[in-house]
């Protein structure tokens, strides 16, 4: 928002002192105590770089379609902050605090408090991601194991391209660098799948596995080795 005009629909901006965010996220599939969570955005269309600090809101009584002052939820504690440079294109990681996330709902306030603005691409973007909450919650451990177990990848280390068996259906691989930028991102199918990573620089790499079935939860991670 800008004063108490609704701003953007395919990207999400921030300014220090003029634009705030808003982002609601559904929680009614979380079964369980949410033990670690993280917000991931892509920035689009205007790059930026400063501190951004998360907040979480104190309600959930607004939509996209009727935000304005008079609606709009107000701070209620500090989730998390990033202070970075902000290029077109990047995945931005923000590690939250995940006990204060419940409910069936969860409203966050982003804010600029330094920098140049930027933004980011929203739901309704076309083709860049769009924000998501990651969470690991207790009720799953028992699954996320299972699937773990399930999941081979070789050879690790890698030089090019590897190779990926599983027994899961209805999944989706996200490799991020160790700086949280995506590099790849797709959905793969049971039994055996390569990825061609022989474009990527030399180092440590992270692979997320989320259920595309339960909005995009991440039920295991993967540490990969590019040589």
């Amino acid at each position: 928002m800008q004063g108490n005009t609704r701003q953007n629909i395919n990207i999400i901006r921030l300014e220090k002192n003029k634009r705030v965010a808003y982002l609601m996220f559904d929680l009614s599939s979380v079964n369980g105590t949410i033990k670690e969570a993280s917000l991931n955005f892509t920035v689009n269309s205007d790059a930026g770089n400063g501190e951004v600090t998360i907040y979480k809101g104190n309600n959930n009584n607004w939509t996209e379609q009727n935000l304005s002052n008079n609606n709009k939820p107000a701070k209620s504690g500090v989730l998390g902050s990033i202070n970075s440079t902000y290029a077109i294109g990047n995945t931005k990681t923000v590690s939250l605090q995940p006990a204060s996330i419940s409910g069936n709902k969860v409203s966050f306030i982003l804010e600029a408090v330094s920098g140049n603005d930027f933004a980011f691409a929203s739901k309704e973007h076309g083709s860049a991601a769009k924000p998501e909450l990651v969470l690991t919650y207790e009720g799953t451990r028992r699954e996320n194991n299972e699937l773990i177990n399930s999941f081979e990848i070789y050879p690790n280390p890698t030089e090019d391209i590897i190779t990926f068996t599983s027994d899961m259906t209805n999944k989706r691989i996200k490799l991020y660098d160790m700086l949280g930028r995506l590099q790849r991102n797709i959905v793969f199918k049971k039994g055996e799948n390569t990825l061609d990573l022989s474009v990527l620089e030399s180092g440590y790499y992270l692979l997320n596995i989320l259920d595309t079935e339960k909005s995009n939860e991440v039920i295991a991670t993967k540490k990969l080795i590019k040589q």
